[in-house]
Parts: structure tokens; sequence; C-alpha cells
């Protein structure tokens, strides 16, 4: 793949490249992929270490040599079943390995997700209410947590707390989810903007006033959540975001949305 040489340094606009060059980028594990454009490329080489086992070594290429902003561009590994298997960023030369995953198919993405977590929910759509307490699943990762619950009120709610080493409340305070079915359908998905709880970065969002038909199109399956950078935001997130925005409780929570959304007009 003939690539032209960039000449724009900035880690930033080579992120957007990569987001969209991987957008529906899937690999096997086990077979070498390629994709991308005459831009940017990225190879996924499926190599054997001394122990017999399939490694996966990741490159991106962006022009004749290694640029300066190749290093550290954050990366997400999913399985076919979406759910988060492997985050990093890569290293000075572009590259990073992957290790011990299962054989599948596995789709790569650079979108920027600092620390993530996946929640398998089995039937939190159809949940009986009733009880002492509502139904609900949790899910901690390293450096981040998730609920999501029914309230009492019938209302699906998502709760999210970020550890306090692992937020800012100017740079590193918006997250993103994403909530699949049972077949892998994208049912909702959205944004919650934190405020400090605590010196932890916490934020909550109903879904049922997000988008009143989710449930009644599928029984959820899993709950995507990451914290983002808002230069990783595209033009396309601007009507979710103001959504999300508008359903949001907490001030400074809006306050952080409302930032996100000015930030697609610099």
């Amino acid at each position: 793949m003939a690539l032209k040489h960039m000449h724009d340094g900035d880690r930033t606009a080579l992120s957007r490249k990569l987001r969209e060059a991987t957008r529906d980028f899937c690999f096997a594990w086990g077979r070498t992929a390629v994709c991308g454009n005459d831009e940017v490329a990225i190879s996924t080489d499926a190599l054997q270490n001394d122990e017999g086992k399939i490694e996966h070594l990741v490159t991106v290429m962006a022009g004749f040599s290694p640029a300066e902003s190749i290093a550290g561009c954050p990366w997400t590994v999913r399985n076919a079943r979406r759910q988060i298997c492997r985050v990093g960023q890569t290293d000075a030369r572009g590259q990073f390995w992957l290790r011990d995953l299962e054989t599948g198919d596995y789709r790569l993405q650079f979108d920027r997700l600092l620390c993530a977590v996946t929640i398998p929910v089995a039937d939190v759509f159809a949940a009986a209410l009733g009880g002492t307490e509502p139904p609900h699943q949790a899910f901690s990762g390293e450096g981040i947590s998730a609920q999501l619950l029914v309230t009492p009120a019938e209302q699906w709610m998502l709760e999210v707390t970020i550890d306090p080493a692992g937020w800012d409340p100017t740079t590193k305070s918006l997250v993103r989810f994403r909530i699949y079915d049972n077949e892998h359908r994208l049912l909702v998905g959205g944004f919650i903007g934190l405020y400090d709880g605590s010196g932890a970065g916490c934020g909550r969002i109903n879904i049922d006033l997000l988008d009143r038909t989710a449930r009644a199109r599928g029984t959820g399956c899993d709950v995507e959540v990451g914290l983002i950078l808002e230069d990783d935001l595209m033009a396309d997130d601007r009507p979710v975001l103001e959504a999300c925005r508008s359903i949001t409780e907490h001030p400074e929570s809006r306050r952080v949305l409302q930032r996100a959304i000015d930030a697609l007009e610099r």
C-alpha cells in the first residue's frame, strides 16, 4: 500500500485518521490482515513464538518513517460479542503485541478509550421488578466501575465511577457508553459527563429518557463503558451529546457535555 508522507505530526489528527481507517476493521486470530487508506495503514501480522503460540504484532504505518505522533495512540480490541478484550497504546515504533486471545474474530479500533469496562448483562431488560432491591448488574475494571440498574420507578439507569487517579475534571471527564442486544446490535449509545464525587469522577444517565424504545427492541446483553477524550469526538456525535445533555440532572455533568459540544465547533 503506497502511503502519502504525513507532514501533520499532531496526534489528534492521526488518531482521527486511524479511527476512520479501522471503523469496520475485523481480523481472525492467527491470520494476518491489513486495512487503511492512502494516509495510514494498519497490519496485524500473525506470528508464532518459541512456545508455538500465536501472537499478533500490530503495526501502524503513517508515512515513510515513524512520526513522533505515532507513539501513544490508544487502541481497543473487541471480540465477536463486542466485549472489550484488550486496551493499550502504540509504542515509539507505532506497534503493539496481542497475546493469549482465543481463536475467533476480533475488531481493532483506535477509538481513544483511556480505560474501559464491559458489563456482561443477561436479560436486564426483562428483569422482574419486585422484592426489596431493584434488579441491577455491576462490573469493575482497572480504574473504572459501572452499574446498570432498574430503579423503583421502573426506569433503566446507568451509573459510572472513575477512580481519582484516572480522571481529570478538565481533560478526562467524558464517558461514552454503548448497549448491545443479544444479537450484538447496538440498542442505544450516548455520553455521560463526570462530576467530582469525593475525589472520584461520577456520573449517571437515565437510559429510558434517552431512548424510550431501547428495551422494546431487544434484551440487553452487554454494556460497554469507556473514558474518552474530547479530541476524539466527531461531528456525528453532536446530536447524541445534545440529547444526553438535555436529560442530565447534575449541573456539572451538563457543563461537561456542553464543553464537549463546544469542542466540536472549534
